[in-house]
């Protein structure tokens, strides 16, 4: 494992979440940005649907910031 060390600060602009439906069947329900209405969000398996999720948490979340996916 290797350590580095960023020349400049980071830090976080913005966030985005998407959650199953017993996530968003809890008390943060209205915390949440996308609630999905089953578990595999009308994919052929949970592994597409996890890599849609990740794709489309990314592009809320440039979204969000006011960024483009080039910045």
């Amino acid at each position: 494992m290797r350590t580095f060390q960023l020349s400049n600060p980071i830090y976080l602009k913005s966030g985005f979440t998407i959650v199953g439906p017993k996530e968003g069947d809890g008390n943060f329900a209205d915390k949440f940005d996308i609630v999905l209405k089953n578990d595999i969000w009308c994919e052929k398996s949970y592994e597409k649907c996890e890599s849609k999720m990740h794709r489309d948490a990314v592009s809320g979340a440039i979204k969000k910031a006011g960024l483009k996916r080039e910045n």
